[in-house]
């Protein structure tokens, strides 16, 4: 008896772990690699959210090279002549390495201060996450 139930005991277990490895194994990581062109105070805050929104996905890594995508932005301070914020100018292109695509997405002018860059950075991944990764999810999960 006991070793029916050594026997079962194990089998279980053996199929618990090959389960666990598979799911392992089939969860997508996509890769990631962030392009920022700024002054450096804005480019470190906007990598900074960026960097957070896309870790938030959880299935995003983000890579220095050997990435799938890539999410180029260009982000421009402007200041009246007194020196007071007027705003940002952000362009953001998404490319997809794999299949040579790049999408311009976005190219607005946003008044306000840097709040309003870090709110448009959690729209950026938000968009990239709704026109390109649900559907690679999609496609991988089946």
């Amino acid at each position: 008896m006991d070793y029916i139930r050594t026997t079962t005991y194990t089998a279980i277990i053996l199929l618990l772990c090959t389960h666990v490895s598979f799911a392992e194994e089939t969860k997508p990581n996509f890769k990631v690699r962030l392009s920022i062109s700024a002054d450096e105070d804005i480019k470190q805050k906007a990598e900074s959210y960026l960097s957070r929104e896309l870790r938030s996905l959880g299935d995003v890594t983000i890579v220095d090279s050997g990435d799938e995508y890539k999410i180029c932005i260009i982000v421009l301070q402007h200041e009246s002549e007194s020196g007071t914020l007027l705003g940002y100018s952000i362009s953001v292109v998404f490319g997809e390495l794999d299949n040579y695509l790049y999408y311009l997405i976005d190219h607005r002018l946003y008044t306000g201060g840097p709040e309003r860059l870090r709110s448009r950075c959690e729209d950026i991944i938000l968009d990239f996450d709704n026109k390109y990764l649900k559907e690679k999810r999609k496609t991988l999960s089946r």
